[in-house]
């Protein structure tokens, strides 16, 4: 039997963002997490589908900025 996980919607607040080029690394970030689908990053928040928040918050600190699931 497989298990799967439920993806589900999450917004991430990411503090450090300045500008566009912030936006590019966090995206970039994400895009390497397996379990999230990109749906939007804008200055100071993404919002992922995932099964998995806390890999993607992981990514985003491990990028530079501080980030947590709202």
């Amino acid at each position: 039997m497989t298990s799967y996980k439920q993806m589900s919607s999450v917004t991430i607040q990411i503090d450090g963002m300045h500008c566009n080029a912030c936006v590019a690394r966090v995206t970039r970030a994400l895009a390497k997490v397996d379990s999230a689908k990109v749906l939007n990053v804008a200055i100071g928040q993404a919002t992922v589908e995932t099964a998995n928040a806390a890999a993607a918050v992981d990514a985003i600190t491990k990028a530079g900025y501080q980030a947590h699931a709202k």
